[in-house]
Protein backbone atom coordinates (compact mmCIF):
# COMPACT_ATOMS: atom_id res chain seq x y z
CA UNK A 1 0.00 0.00 0.00
CA UNK A 2 1.40 3.40 -1.00
CA UNK A 3 2.03 5.92 1.76
CA UNK A 4 0.90 9.52 1.54
CA UNK A 5 3.71 12.11 1.27
CA UNK A 6 2.43 13.69 4.49
CA UNK A 7 2.65 10.47 6.52
CA UNK A 8 4.98 10.54 9.58
CA UNK A 9 7.08 7.70 8.13
CA UNK A 10 7.73 9.54 4.83
CA UNK A 11 8.47 12.80 6.65
CA UNK A 12 10.95 10.96 8.90
CA UNK A 13 12.73 9.43 5.93
CA UNK A 14 13.02 12.77 4.15
CA UNK A 15 14.33 14.47 7.28
CA UNK A 16 16.99 11.79 7.71
CA UNK A 17 18.02 12.02 4.06
CA UNK A 18 18.32 15.83 4.18
CA UNK A 19 20.43 15.61 7.35
CA UNK A 20 22.75 13.08 5.71
CA UNK A 21 23.15 15.24 2.59
CA UNK A 22 23.87 18.41 4.56
CA UNK A 23 26.18 17.01 7.21
CA UNK A 24 27.86 14.03 5.55
CA UNK A 25 27.58 13.74 1.77
CA UNK A 26 28.14 17.41 0.86
CA UNK A 27 30.92 17.84 3.41
CA UNK A 28 33.29 15.15 2.16
CA UNK A 29 35.50 14.96 -0.92
CA UNK A 30 33.59 13.85 -4.01
CA UNK A 31 34.99 10.66 -5.57
CA UNK A 32 35.01 12.07 -9.13
CA UNK A 33 35.67 15.81 -8.82
CA UNK A 34 37.92 15.45 -5.77
CA UNK A 35 36.24 18.55 -4.38
CA UNK A 36 33.90 19.15 -1.45
CA UNK A 37 30.39 19.83 -2.87
CA UNK A 38 29.45 22.39 -0.19
CA UNK A 39 32.56 24.49 -0.85
CA UNK A 40 32.05 24.33 -4.63
CA UNK A 41 28.46 25.48 -4.20
CA UNK A 42 29.38 28.46 -2.02
CA UNK A 43 32.37 29.51 -4.15
CA UNK A 44 31.08 28.94 -7.70
CA UNK A 45 27.43 27.97 -7.99
CA UNK A 46 25.41 30.09 -5.53
CA UNK A 47 26.16 33.35 -7.36
CA UNK A 48 24.78 31.89 -10.61
CA UNK A 49 21.38 31.11 -9.13
CA UNK A 50 18.47 33.38 -10.09
CA UNK A 51 15.92 34.69 -7.61
CA UNK A 52 12.59 32.92 -7.45
CA UNK A 53 9.77 34.80 -9.26
CA UNK A 54 7.53 36.98 -7.11
CA UNK A 55 4.39 35.64 -8.80
CA UNK A 56 3.28 32.05 -9.00
CA UNK A 57 3.74 30.25 -12.31
CA UNK A 58 0.75 30.73 -14.60
CA UNK A 59 -0.35 27.25 -15.66
CA UNK A 60 -2.18 27.34 -18.99
CA UNK A 61 -5.03 25.11 -20.07
CA UNK A 62 -5.30 24.68 -23.82
CA UNK A 63 -7.86 23.16 -26.14
CA UNK A 64 -10.08 23.73 -29.16
CA UNK A 65 -13.65 25.00 -29.49
CA UNK A 66 -16.12 25.43 -32.33
CA UNK A 67 -17.59 28.91 -32.79
CA UNK A 68 -21.39 28.96 -32.48
CA UNK A 69 -23.66 30.83 -34.87
CA UNK A 70 -24.03 33.64 -32.29
CA UNK A 71 -20.26 34.36 -32.42
CA UNK A 72 -19.54 32.72 -29.04
CA UNK A 73 -17.56 29.75 -27.80
CA UNK A 74 -18.37 27.74 -24.68
CA UNK A 75 -15.58 27.47 -22.11
CA UNK A 76 -16.00 26.21 -18.53
CA UNK A 77 -19.76 26.81 -18.52
CA UNK A 78 -19.49 30.39 -19.81
CA UNK A 79 -19.68 32.02 -23.23
CA UNK A 80 -17.04 34.22 -24.89
CA UNK A 81 -17.36 36.08 -28.18
CA UNK A 82 -15.04 35.87 -31.18
CA UNK A 83 -15.20 37.75 -34.52
CA UNK A 84 -18.15 36.65 -36.68
CA UNK A 85 -15.97 35.53 -39.60
CA UNK A 86 -14.94 32.48 -37.54
CA UNK A 87 -18.49 31.14 -37.11
CA UNK A 88 -18.49 27.38 -37.68
CA UNK A 89 -14.69 27.15 -37.49
CA UNK A 90 -12.52 25.53 -34.85
CA UNK A 91 -10.39 27.87 -32.76
CA UNK A 92 -7.68 27.25 -30.20
CA UNK A 93 -8.03 28.48 -26.63
CA UNK A 94 -5.39 29.28 -24.04
CA UNK A 95 -6.81 29.73 -20.55
CA UNK A 96 -4.63 31.14 -17.78
CA UNK A 97 -5.36 32.29 -14.27
CA UNK A 98 -7.28 35.42 -15.27
CA UNK A 99 -7.42 35.57 -19.07
CA UNK A 100 -8.82 33.54 -21.95
CA UNK A 101 -7.02 33.97 -25.26
CA UNK A 102 -8.50 32.68 -28.51
CA UNK A 103 -6.42 31.85 -31.58
CA UNK A 104 -7.06 30.75 -35.13
CA UNK A 105 -4.18 29.16 -37.01
CA UNK A 106 -1.74 30.64 -34.52
CA UNK A 107 -3.09 34.22 -34.68
CA UNK A 108 -4.79 35.74 -31.63
CA UNK A 109 -8.33 36.82 -32.52
CA UNK A 110 -9.87 37.52 -29.09
CA UNK A 111 -8.98 37.95 -25.44
CA UNK A 112 -11.36 37.99 -22.45
CA UNK A 113 -11.17 38.24 -18.70
CA UNK A 114 -12.33 34.90 -17.31
CA UNK A 115 -15.85 34.96 -15.90
CA UNK A 116 -16.79 33.66 -12.48
CA UNK A 117 -19.70 31.27 -11.97
CA UNK A 118 -21.70 29.63 -14.75
CA UNK A 119 -23.89 30.75 -17.63
CA UNK A 120 -22.26 34.15 -18.06
CA UNK A 121 -21.44 36.01 -21.27
CA UNK A 122 -18.37 38.05 -22.18
CA UNK A 123 -19.29 39.78 -25.43
CA UNK A 124 -17.36 42.27 -27.51
CA UNK A 125 -19.94 44.01 -29.72
CA UNK A 126 -17.28 44.55 -32.38
CA UNK A 127 -17.27 40.78 -32.93
CA UNK A 128 -20.74 40.97 -34.50
CA UNK A 129 -21.23 41.89 -38.17
CA UNK A 130 -22.28 45.51 -38.70
CA UNK A 131 -25.91 44.69 -39.51
CA UNK A 132 -26.31 42.86 -36.19
CA UNK A 133 -24.97 45.64 -33.99
CA UNK A 134 -27.66 47.36 -31.99
CA UNK A 135 -27.61 49.69 -29.06
CA UNK A 136 -28.92 48.05 -25.88
CA UNK A 137 -32.18 49.98 -26.25
CA UNK A 138 -32.70 49.04 -29.89
CA UNK A 139 -31.92 45.41 -29.23
CA UNK A 140 -34.31 45.16 -26.29
CA UNK A 141 -37.08 46.93 -28.18
CA UNK A 142 -36.69 44.45 -31.04
CA UNK A 143 -37.29 41.47 -28.75
CA UNK A 144 -39.92 43.20 -26.66
CA UNK A 145 -41.99 43.51 -29.83
CA UNK A 146 -41.48 39.82 -30.64
CA UNK A 147 -42.55 38.77 -27.13
CA UNK A 148 -45.55 41.12 -27.22
CA UNK A 149 -46.72 39.44 -30.42
CA UNK A 150 -46.80 36.12 -28.56
CA UNK A 151 -49.03 37.58 -25.84
CA UNK A 152 -49.32 39.84 -22.82
CA UNK A 153 -47.79 37.27 -20.44
CA UNK A 154 -44.84 36.74 -22.76
CA UNK A 155 -44.18 40.49 -22.77
CA UNK A 156 -44.38 40.59 -18.97
CA UNK A 157 -41.92 37.69 -18.79
CA UNK A 158 -39.61 39.60 -21.13
CA UNK A 159 -39.33 42.44 -18.61
CA UNK A 160 -38.78 39.96 -15.76
CA UNK A 161 -35.97 38.20 -17.65
CA UNK A 162 -34.27 41.52 -18.43
CA UNK A 163 -34.52 42.46 -14.76
CA UNK A 164 -33.00 39.18 -13.52
CA UNK A 165 -30.44 38.82 -16.34
CA UNK A 166 -29.50 42.35 -17.40
CA UNK A 167 -26.31 41.26 -19.18
CA UNK A 168 -27.35 38.00 -20.84
CA UNK A 169 -31.13 38.14 -21.18
CA UNK A 170 -31.07 37.68 -24.96
CA UNK A 171 -30.33 33.94 -25.02
CA UNK A 172 -33.31 33.17 -22.76
CA UNK A 173 -35.65 35.43 -24.73
CA UNK A 174 -34.44 34.07 -28.07
CA UNK A 175 -35.17 30.57 -26.76
CA UNK A 176 -38.74 31.52 -25.91
CA UNK A 177 -39.30 33.18 -29.29
CA UNK A 178 -37.90 30.11 -31.07
CA UNK A 179 -40.67 27.99 -29.53
CA UNK A 180 -43.00 29.48 -32.15
CA UNK A 181 -41.52 26.96 -34.59
CA UNK A 182 -43.10 24.13 -32.60
CA UNK A 183 -46.01 25.57 -30.59
CA UNK A 184 -48.90 28.01 -31.05
CA UNK A 185 -48.39 31.45 -29.56
CA UNK A 186 -51.32 30.91 -27.20
CA UNK A 187 -49.67 27.85 -25.65
CA UNK A 188 -46.35 29.69 -25.24
CA UNK A 189 -48.14 32.63 -23.64
CA UNK A 190 -49.82 30.31 -21.12
CA UNK A 191 -46.43 28.80 -20.27
CA UNK A 192 -45.12 32.34 -19.73
CA UNK A 193 -48.04 33.01 -17.39
CA UNK A 194 -47.06 30.00 -15.29
CA UNK A 195 -43.41 31.12 -15.22
CA UNK A 196 -44.58 34.53 -13.97
CA UNK A 197 -46.73 32.94 -11.27
CA UNK A 198 -43.75 31.00 -9.93
CA UNK A 199 -41.27 33.82 -10.56
CA UNK A 200 -39.23 31.55 -12.84
CA UNK A 201 -38.02 33.79 -15.67
CA UNK A 202 -35.76 31.15 -17.24
CA UNK A 203 -37.45 27.86 -16.35
CA UNK A 204 -40.67 26.87 -18.01
CA UNK A 205 -41.83 24.11 -20.33
CA UNK A 206 -44.43 23.72 -23.01
CA UNK A 207 -46.03 20.31 -23.46
CA UNK A 208 -47.71 18.78 -26.46
CA UNK A 209 -51.46 18.81 -26.74
CA UNK A 210 -51.90 22.49 -25.91
CA UNK A 211 -51.26 22.10 -22.20
CA UNK A 212 -48.65 24.08 -20.35
CA UNK A 213 -46.64 22.69 -17.43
Amino acid sequence: MALAPSSPFIKGCLSSKIHWLEHTCNQRIHGTTRKIPRKVFEAEERQKLKELPQQEFNMLSVGTRKVYHDCHIFVDYNYYSVPFEYIGKEVEIEMGKDLLRVYHQGRQIAVHTLLKGKGGFSTNEAHYPQYKRYSDTEYQEKYQVKMARIGEYAEQLFFLVVKHQPRDWSRTVQGIVSLKKSYPEKVIDLACRRALAYNMPVEFNVSLGGKYL
